[in-house]
């Protein structure tokens, strides 16, 4: 049971990261779109 817990942990961990990481990814694009349209 506690090793499911963990595993479980584990899951949500990987899953918070890779939407951080699609998030990070967005907005780094959109500051680079934001500063080829001021140039």
């Amino acid at each position: 049971m506690k090793f499911q817990q963990a595993g479980c942990q584990l899951l949500m961990f990987f899953v918070g990261v890779d939407i951080l990481a699609h998030d990070v990814m967005f907005i780094s694009f959109n500051m680079a779109c934001s500063s080829w349209d001021s140039s």
